[in-house]
């Protein structure tokens, strides 16, 4: 069976949820019952407070999202300050869309104020959603199709078109700045029914826009692109896709690990780099190495995930190429991945890895990972491949929310405790979502 990390996607109905109450083991709202299974916290299907006149995303696969907050002053609080908060979501593609990039931002003050005002009248109540950018971008005089495969160009240069904006893309990397400044790295698109990666030729390139006015409510603010590509191999990593990331908020930088870049011959990395959102330049941590390196380091993969805090990169799962070659793949190639199950922390101070040995080995990929405000890093979701007996390719879908605890050695499983019932199950099975974790401990899954 030909294979790629794309394959096996499937239609997938999508809610935002999040746990009822905060995913905090300190707080004492989680408790090991002594059988790998955790409580009493569960998930809360927050599309059902959604009234129908409210401006939604759609749903869409492969999208990235970041965790944005910010102190404001706030003049109906008599000038105090203020903790504000987003889940921001962009890119992704849907059945009909392969083209357009839009940008959501989820207000996580609205949230908790909806939660708070049940009673309240559907239509006095305002929509936590807000849409930054629509994301269609200009091939000409007329807007693209996003129902094409075959998106064009990425670029504009003509007068007479629309302002430059990131190319319809999935696969890709984002973060904020401390200022409010988004940033979009790599990511692939489809052109001509092929993947490519999203922005056009072989140099990296970095978008970013402000989004803060925006999301303050500026309502005649819209999202100007900044196109970034004076990087050199020098200076910046070899473009990529489907790397493991995660923003390191004292340093105001994003970190990155692994990756494919699906060019004529396949790719694949285990080097990990740091981009800075104060001056937009590359810091590499950690080289490129192979299993004959003998290093102490994860393997090469893409589809695996990341995320910092405490001055330390984690990283969870993954796909691993076992053979690449010229071939009949999307004209490009065919290749054979394996999914992967190790968990590996990257310690910035000195710049060496260091692999958890853990129980079970859960191999997975296009799964979610996040890390708590006490280490321990919580994973939902994903897939993994695998054979029948006869020896017949399989792609398993999972819908568990998993915590592995600063210093243990186990994986424990989240389940539903009685006392939710008839309360939501949970967003069930899927993979290529997306998750934040807030600074109250609420896991948010998209």
């Amino acid at each position: 069976m030909h294979s790629v990390p794309w394959e096996a996607r499937p239609l997938i109905e999508h809610a935002l949820l999040r746990p009822s109450l905060p995913l905090h083991p300190s707080r004492g709202l989680i408790r090991d019952d002594g059988d790998d299974n955790l409580g009493p916290s569960w998930w809360e299907d927050l599309s059902q407070n959604t009234n129908k006149e409210w401006d939604v995303p759609t749903n869409r696969r492969s999208h990235e999202s970041t965790y944005f907050y910010t102190e404001i002053v706030d003049p109906k609080s008599n000038n105090s300050r203020v903790m504000r908060e987003w889940m921001i979501v962009s890119g992704g593609f849907t059945d009909d869309d392969f083209c357009s990039f839009p940008v959501w931002a989820l207000d996580l003050n609205q949230v908790r104020d909806l939660e708070e005002n049940r009673t309240l009248a559907g239509n006095s109540r305002k929509s936590p959603w807000m849409q930054l950018d629509q994301g269609i971008r200009s091939t000409g005089k007329h807007l693209s199709d996003p129902l094409s495969t075959n998106c064009g160009h990425p670029h504009t240069s003509d007068s007479t078109r629309a302002p430059e904006r990131p190319p319809g893309r999935m696969g890709h990397l984002t973060g904020v700045g401390k200022d409010g400044t988004l940033f979009v790295i790599g990511g692939l698109r489809v052109h001509n029914e092929l993947f490519s990666f999203a922005d056009h030729g072989d140099k990296l390139t970095i978008w970013s826009a402000p989004i803060l006015p925006a999301l303050l409510g500026d309502e005649m603010s819209k999202l100007q692109w900044t196109r970034t590509s004076n990087y050199t191999t020098n200076n910046s990593p070899p473009i990529r896709s489907l790397v493991a990331g995660g923003v390191w908020r004292e340093e105001n930088k994003i970190v990155f690990h692994g990756g494919v870049d699906m060019g004529s011959e396949v790719s694949v990395y285990n080097d990990i780099w740091a981009f800075s959102m104060n001056d937009m330049t590359f810091q590499k941590l950690s080289e490129q190495s192979s299993s004959s390196d003998h290093k102490v380091m994860p393997s090469k993969r893409a589809a695996h995930k990341g995320a910092f805090a405490n001055n330390t990169f984690f990283l969870f799962g993954g796909m691993a190429i076992s053979e690449a070659k010229e071939g009949a793949y999307l004209d490009q190639y065919h290749s054979s991945w394996s999914t992967l199950s190790d968990v590996w922390e990257f310690h910035v101070g000195d710049g060496k890895w260091t692999q958890r040995k853990v129980t079970p080995q859960l191999s997975r990929a296009y799964h979610s990972l996040e890390v708590a405000q006490d280490g321990s890093l919580i994973s939902y979701g994903g897939n993994r491949r695998g054979q029948t007996m006869t020896g017949e390719a399989v792609a398993y879908v999972y819908g568990d929310l998993m915590i592995l605890e600063q210093g243990s050695s186990r994986w424990m499983k989240i389940t539903m405790p009685p006392s939710s019932e008839p309360l939501s199950k949970g967003p069930q099975f899927r993979f290529d979502h997306t998750s934040i974790y807030d600074r109250l401990g609420n896991l948010f899954v998209w």
